[in-house]
């Protein structure tokens, strides 16, 4: 009995030799159902390690 969305996609393995902003799109294809908190998870992550601080106008629009 398959469950749809349960399967290892191996997205580590796709993103390990890509830059930040090359692994975005890869995040829009894991759920399809929500692309968007997947997307902004990450970016949140990335911003957290490289210690950057969005302008308060990103922040607001987000």
């Amino acid at each position: 009995d398959p469950h749809v969305g349960l399967l290892h996609r191996g997205t580590e393995k796709l993103i390990e030799y890509k830059t930040y902003l090359q692994a975005l799109p890869y995040f829009d294809r894991l759920d399809y159902v929500s692309m968007m908190c997947n997307e902004q998870a990450y970016s949140l992550a990335v911003e957290k390690l490289l210690n950057i601080r969005p302008p308060p106008r990103a922040q607001w629009i987000r």
